[in-house]
């Protein structure tokens, strides 16, 4: 599988006092995705710059395609190939979508308008097609802006909150989109706040805090590592009464904290086979389990839960 993005060992410091980036090392695929994830100021927006050859790292290697983006002439090779959304950035109001649109097709050579008219009609800005962007709302310049960064089909996203601002609705096309990309082999790295683009999109995830990269893995695996006490769902196929469940359940063993509920028992405990042998108590009995699994946390409480730990 071909790298995309490798970064090596990077330090940045503002004004050579402030270290911001702290031996930082990350790779990114040909086809994957990754989601750059952190508290606000914990060094993603400067990580993505120094990335992109915006900032000079103080130490550290970078290549991206296997191209040096500090060297002014290998950065063009690399802009070539890629695009890059900016959190924030604004659009120019003064052009209309189409003026917007051709300023961007000139600039990556596109001549094909068969992807552009598939992005206009997915983000649904056909009928704003003639007018100024100055006009527009903050989803629809966000659309905007997605649009021109996907128009030359690049092998590399590189992006900074690109759900800002969007319904749940475009939310869930760009994500589709992005999908449809990714099986292409377009790679990508995202800075991101939203959980549900990270839970629907990305492979990975890359937290970062403090300037210092805290976790690296898949979003299981940090609701799994983040998970305070490990819970257990036994869900019944019907309703049984909490008293004859809790008669069942008498002298099982010694969980740290059973719940009881009319068709679900929540088993808390750090040794997995207390939890077997509630179930094969339940099932003993003749009870029919419709599903018997680990409780995981979900996104956001994971990453809460990790980040106070640290």
């Amino acid at each position: 599988m071909n790298k995309h993005i490798d970064a090596i060992n990077v330090d940045f410091t503002y004004d050579n006092k402030k270290l911001v980036l702290n031996n930082v090392s990350l790779s990114t695929y040909q086809g994957e995705s990754v989601g750059l994830v952190g508290p606000n100021g914990a060094g993603k927006t400067t990580l993505v710059r120094v990335l992109l050859g915006i900032l000079y790292p103080k130490n550290g290697n970078i290549q991206v395609f296997g191209y040096n983006p500090l060297n002014k002439k290998e950065r063009e090779k690399i802009y070539g190939q890629m695009g890059y959304l900016p959190e924030g950035a604004d659009v120019y109001p003064q052009l209309t979508l189409k003026q917007y649109i051709e300023l961007f097709k000139t600039l990556h050579e596109v001549e094909d308008n068969s992807t552009i008219e598939e992005l206009l009609d997915m983000f649904d800005l056909q009928d704003v097609f003639e007018k100024r962007l100055g006009t527009f709302s903050k989803g629809m310049k966000q659309k905007a802006k997605l649009l021109t960064i996907l128009i030359h089909s690049p092998k590399l996203l590189i992006m900074d909150e690109p759900t800002d601002g969007l319904d749940i609705a475009s939310k869930e096309e760009t994500i589709e989109y992005m999908r449809k990309l990714k099986k292409k082999g377009t790679s990508m790295l995202i800075a991101t706040h939203d959980p549900y683009l990270v839970e629907n999109l990305c492979d990975r995830i890359i937290m970062i805090n403090k300037g210092e990269i805290i976790f690296e893995g898949t979003t299981q695996q940090l609701q799994e590592v983040a998970q305070n006490e490990p819970c257990y769902v036994i869900e019944l196929m019907e309703k049984v009464k909490k008293e004859k469940l809790e008669e069942i359940l008498n002298n099982i063993g010694e969980p740290q904290k059973i719940i009881v509920e009319e068709n679900t028992i929540k088993i808390w405990t750090d040794d997995e086979n207390i939890a077997k042998n509630v179930y094969k108590k339940v099932v003993d009995e003749g009870l029919i389990v419709k599903n018997f699994d680990r409780y995981l946390p979900t996104f956001s409480q994971a990453y809460k839960n990790f980040l106070e730990g640290k």
